[in-house]
């Protein structure tokens, strides 16, 4: 991983560029901004692996090529949006900067069989990470100035969109190989409100709210969070859940929202 993020440094170098005015930042203010462009580099580089093992657990189950092959251009863009954000960080004053990845081995929930973790991961990372990333982009969209900072933006927005694909279209092919019984939609079921958990929890972990001269510059205010959590959960999570018989009630997952 680390070999692939040096190649794509080398050749790709990022356009995301430092505003204007952003000598005029306060000391704590550019160290905020530095910290958040390095703590998003390294969740956009823990992505890219955590993509890798939804991968190999598609090979495992058989899935077509052509959802392999949605997976493996998702890593190639999140090793981009690495690189983006990394680049961020180093025009801030972090030129030693290098991501990290936040844990090698698949993520596995506590209690489940491999079998059920091969699908959950899949779920996890399309359905529900990629999902909420779209709509927590989509309401820091409309305070970024205009520029590059708002166009890499509006790119990665519209690469989530087919990060996000494959878990919806993963649900599809396994509802259509007969993989979604009784006892696999129980068992996914059961486990929805804890990933909600976990994805929620980790976006709200590294949430602030901040002045409006870095959210123009991209930081990712709390509040953007916070509504693109309850958006998503709304507008696609659990109408998109509903649509393969799996039902989960507002109740089972709370989301934080204030607005």
């Amino acid at each position: 991983m680390q070999a692939a993020y040096s190649q794509a440094s080398c050749a790709e170098r990022s356009q995301l560029a430092k505003p204007n005015d952003s000598d005029a930042l306060s000391a704590e203010a550019r160290a905020q901004l530095l910290d958040f462009w390095q703590r998003r580099a390294d969740g956009e580089w823990t992505t890219a692996a955590a993509l890798q093992h939804v991968f190999d657990d598609l090979v495992v189950l058989g899935a077509p090529a052509a959802l392999r092959d949605l997976v493996t251009v998702a890593i190639a863009d999140e090793h981009r949006h690495t690189t983006w954000c990394a680049q961020a960080a180093r025009e801030l004053g972090g030129r030693d900067f290098r991501p990290s990845v936040l844990g090698h081995r698949p993520f596995a929930l506590q209690g489940a069989s491999e079998a059920e973790n091969r699908l959950l991961r899949v779920i996890f990372a399309g359905c529900i990470g990629e999902t909420i990333a779209i709509h927590v982009l989509r309401e820091s969209h409309a305070e970024l100035e205009r520029g590059p900072v708002r166009e890499v933006n509006r790119l990665h927005m519209s690469e989530e969109v087919n990060h996000a694909r494959v878990g919806w279209a993963f649900l599809n092919w396994a509802k259509e190989r007969g993989l979604l019984h009784a006892a696999a939609r129980q068992s996914i079921q059961n486990a929805l409100p804890s990933l909600l958990e976990l994805s929620s929890s980790a976006w709200l972990t590294g949430g602030r709210a901040v002045t409006p001269d870095l959210r123009r510059r991209g930081f990712i205010d709390s509040i953007h969070i916070e509504r693109g959590l309850a958006r998503a959960f709304e507008e696609v999570i659990r109408p998109g859940f509903e649509r393969f018989d799996l039902c989960l009630a507002v109740t089972e997952w709370n989301y934080g929202c204030r607005v």
